[in-house]
């Protein structure tokens, strides 16, 4: 999703590009397409292997690293830059991930760049919970049960898209808050 600046109004997104795993393809597209957008978004290569290349690549665009790496799960390689005013949003692989750190992180930035007012609405609910808890920010995929009370849907990691698909959001629990059974979180919904 990349947001035009030179249209004037509200945000426009263009198509989706792909681009073979080369540094240098995706370099040459990323520099093209930031001389015409406020905003660009993309997945994988964000982390540390060594076919992660987008962490160079946004280097050599020179653009100026907010934030790599968030002690975060799903989602923890999201790396977030700015080049002369314009974001630069690289998100990790993995389904779950990508669901996540968008609508988490990038959804409210690019709102406020469009000079949205009213950001996507996060409830709090009670949570039915298992206990468990995690030395990171931790993003559950859940649904609403019948109860009103959120629910946490059995996954497999963030690679897991059944486990997504069964999701309506996730819920947020601070690093090593255990998620007991009629905690108060935060749940946000994939519908706004």
């Amino acid at each position: 999703i990349l947001r035009r600046s030179v249209a004037r109004g509200p945000p426009q997104a263009s198509s989706p590009r792909r681009v073979a795993d080369d540094p240098v393809l995706a370099r040459a597209l990323a520099a093209q397409l930031l001389l015409t957008h406020d905003c660009l978004l993309m997945t994988g290569g964000v982390s540390m292997g060594h076919r992660d290349f987008v962490p160079a690549l946004i280097e050599s665009l020179g653009a100026r690293t907010i934030c790599h790496r968030l002690p975060q799960r799903p989602g923890k390689p999201l790396l977030l830059a700015a080049a002369e005013g314009k974001l630069i949003a690289g998100l990790p692989g993995n389904p779950q991930s990508v669901m996540v750190t968008a609508r988490r992180i990038v959804v409210p930035i690019l709102a406020h760049m469009a000079g949205v007012k009213t950001l996507p609405r996060v409830s709090l609910a009670l949570l039915r919970g298992d206990g468990v808890e995690l030395g990171l920010w931790w993003y559950r995929p859940a649904r609403v049960g019948a109860d009103g009370r959120v629910e946490l849907v059995d996954g497999r990691g963030s690679g897991d898209i059944i486990a997504a698909s069964r999701s309506e959001g996730f819920v947020e629990l601070a690093p090593n808050q255990a998620a007991a059974s009629d905690l108060p979180v935060p749940f946000y919904s994939w519908n706004w």
